[in-house]
């Protein structure tokens, strides 16, 4: 599976490069362009909760803050793709 295409908001920037260095460092390239979409948000419904949903057609990291949205790019990392 190539993951390429993260695409966040500016507030949650630090997720981008969070998940930039770990893609790179899996995969030995420099995630971008056209491939497997990760979009990363912010709900806004407050508190540190997060939903991680994986399909073919992408997958989404949604946390109810900032905070939550970072949990969920972790727990994506390591449940999905393994990183410790």
């Amino acid at each position: 599976m190539l993951l390429d295409n993260i695409t966040v908001s500016s507030e949650v920037a630090f997720i981008r490069e969070e998940l930039h260095r770990y893609l790179t460092a899996i995969t030995g390239r420099e995630p971008g362009g056209d491939g497997y979409p990760i979009r990363v948000r912010v709900t806004g419904e407050g508190g540190e909760g997060y939903r991680v949903s994986v399909t073919e057609s992408g997958t989404e990291i949604a946390g109810g803050s900032v905070r939550g949205a970072v949990y969920g790019m972790y727990a994506f990392l390591e449940n999905c793709l393994g990183c410790q």
